[in-house]
């Protein structure tokens, strides 16, 4: 064999080696030990037979009041809520008389809830016996809730564009604007005054300086967005996502500076942040991804297998819910995973 073909030999051997060790890494990296979060319970619900459109925690008694769809034989939905022990696992009675709830916000102050329905109105509750304590009528039905425990107002997004605010010491409406479009979820930073609102068939999430109540910012995406967008208050940055081809967007919200992230995965239906951890949980079509940040910034250390959809993450108690829909007439399930820090 001559020194060409020796060099030619050599650099074939060298290249199908480079490529196998390719390979090796691509299947290290896609390798995980699935020892981020914990499947600890699953629960049926009662009547609940489709899509969970609301949910929130009472943190200090580890309750979740859950609002769903129920599916009638003419296949015409009329929602329920439903209550969760997260300790036990256990559904609890639930005196059940609202007529269509949407969504729903527990108040810790006043052991209240307020649930939005299908048409205008909405309500205040008492959360022991759900006897209805008042109501505040809008234009047009609730897209998303938020409350504000500390100033003791409700952020609600309804119609085609608007945003409204509610005490809920006096039930009264006392705050109104008119946004770029409609708002699918909010989230809070009490540090420097700020609302972010997002409006993902607009590509758009609205800043709105609280002490105001005005838009300052109307920050504009590549495409459409995903629903959820998330928050870190300690170090000033908002996490939001393009829905398909997804980009994780991370905005420093005192710079406005923004760093694009390409995210290996076909779409991004939820996006929930840990702040303990430094952790992103970002639902995708039929997987969970985790992804957590080092000195190097933020990498995938998760992957796991999801028939369901993420409600909602709990830093607080150190759980993650997921719903699972089942074909009708069986009833959805709640899914509860521990988080490991």
């Amino acid at each position: 064999m001559n020194i060409n073909r020796q060099k030619k030999y050599l650099r074939i051997v060298f290249q199908v080696f480079a490529a196998m060790l390719c390979v090796v890494q691509v299947l290290a990296q896609q390798h995980y030990d699935h020892s981020n979060i914990t499947l600890i319970k699953t629960i049926q619900l009662k009547d609940i037979t489709g899509e969970i459109t609301g949910i929130s925690v009472n943190l200090n008694a580890h309750l979740a009041y859950i609002v769903g769809e129920v599916y009638s034989s003419q296949d015409v939905s009329n929602n329920t809520i439903e209550l969760l022990n997260l300790d036990s696992g256990k559904l609890m009675p639930l005196l059940n008389t609202i007529s269509d709830p949407q969504h729903i916000c527990y108040l810790p102050q006043h052991d209240e809830l307020f649930i939005s329905t299908s048409g205008s109105k909405c309500f205040f509750y008492d959360a022991r016996d759900l006897k209805k304590i008042a109501s505040v009528k809008l234009t047009s039905s609730a897209n998303s809730l938020f409350y504000d425990s500390i100033e003791r107002i409700i952020y609600v997004s309804y119609g085609e564009d608007e945003l409204a605010i509610i005490n809920v010491d006096s039930y009264k409406q006392t705050g109104f604007m008119l946004l770029p479009g409609q708002v699918e979820h909010m989230q809070l930073d009490k540090q420097n005054s700020r609302l972010y609102a997002n409006m993902p068939a607009y590509s758009k999430t609205a800043f709105i300086d609280t002490k105001l109540f005005k838009l300052t910012e109307n920050r504009k995406g590549k495409s459409i967005l995903a629903d959820q967008i998330a928050l870190d208050t300690f170090n000033h940055r908002l996490f939001i996502c393009t829905k398909k081809k997804p980009v994780l967007s991370i905005v420093d919200v005192l710079t406005e500076k923004q760093i694009d992230l390409a995210v290996n995965l076909k779409t991004i239906e939820s996006l929930n942040y840990s702040p303990p951890s430094h952790t992103l949980y970002i639902g995708g079509r039929n997987s969970l991804n985790i992804f957590t940040e080092s000195s190097n910034g933020f990498s995938q250390t998760d992957s796991l297998p999801l028939s369901g959809k993420v409600l909602l993450l709990i830093p607080e108690l150190n759980l993650l819910i997921i719903s699972k829909e089942n074909k009708a007439p069986q009833k959805t399930d709640i899914l509860i995973y521990k988080i490991n820090n």
